[in-house]
């Protein structure tokens, strides 16, 4: 009897793309983006790191933003078997900077704010990145004149066998880059589709609830919660960053049975003192 094959995180992601194009799957500051826009945005992301020659397995820098842009950079990478490689341009210029000129990397995606930073374009080409900046409202791709193909580098070296990089908390220097395969990712993502001894397992569909996410993607938590959410096929709504009235609106609007919050996000709602039927 041969064993049945695994299904691979990408080929997850591709089946979650295609449930139902024109629903939406991102809410962001009062616009909506569909699963079908978040499709064409990533092919052709992918469309043009295949036009910079950059090979399969060379880890891309993700600009680790909590914007429809970064989703769609993440689902490109995802889906095309690439490493995603986080980058922190959320903290301040510097940071994402130096983390451009650390990691070396061959591409670079990230927002028109993330490339419009004091000195980026310089450390990118400094590091021979390719640069590609992803907009919204609606999406644009391009590639940054001048960054279109890959410099001499030295660049770090090709992970073909990894799925992303997660960052420490960083809170004693620069995080820490921690590797992580497809192999270490898919149980904790497929725990909550596992049924008991002779359940049939449930066919893949859109889920009705959607996901808050207002957790830094930079972060583990918020990086986990974003791919635990596309992997789910679950809506989200998207904060840049934890504002109590947005936060309190969207409970209301949406109605999740569990809101998880850090100790200061919750001192934040209770100091709002936000009326107790809007939870």
């Amino acid at each position: 009897m041969t064993e049945e094959k695994q299904e691979t995180l990408a080929q997850r992601l591709a089946a979650v793309l295609e449930l139902d194009p024109s629903a939406a799957a991102i809410e962001y500051q009062g616009n909506s983006v569909s699963w079908g826009e978040l499709k064409a945005a990533a092919v052709e992301i992918e469309r043009l790191l295949r036009e910079a020659e950059i090979e399969r397995e060379a880890p891309i820098g993700w600009a680790a933003r909590n914007r429809p842009a970064a989703v769609a950079s993440f689902i490109a990478l995802v889906c095309g078997g690439r490493m995603v490689a986080p980058l922190r341009p959320a903290y301040n210029v510097a940071n994402f900077r130096d983390d451009i000129s650390a990691q070396k990397l061959k591409a670079v995606i990230g927002d028109p704010d993330d490339w419009a930073g004091e000195g980026v374009l310089e450390a990118a080409r400094e590091a021979g990145s390719v640069g590609i900046e992803v907009s919204h409202h609606p999406f644009s791709i391009r590639l940054i004149p001048g960054l279109e193909k890959p410099g001499t580098g030295p660049h770090r070296e090709a992970m073909p066998d990894y799925v992303l990089e997660r960052l420490t908390s960083g809170t004693t220097g620069a995080p820490k880059r921690i590797p992580v395969k497809q192999d270490a990712l898919m149980p904790s993502l497929s725990v909550s589709e596992q049924k008991k001894a002779g359940e049939e397992p449930t066919e893949l569909a859109l889920k009705t609830s959607p996901a808050l996410l207002f957790k830094p993607f930079s972060h583990a938590g918020g990086l986990f919660g974003l791919l635990l959410s596309l992997y789910e096929a679950r809506p989200i709504v998207l904060f840049e960053k934890f504002n109590v009235p947005e936060w309190v609106e969207a409970v209301a609007k949406y109605k999740p049975k569990v809101a998880s919050l850090v100790p200061a996000m919750i001192r934040m709602v209770l100091d709002a003192d936000v009326e107790p039927k809007k939870l």
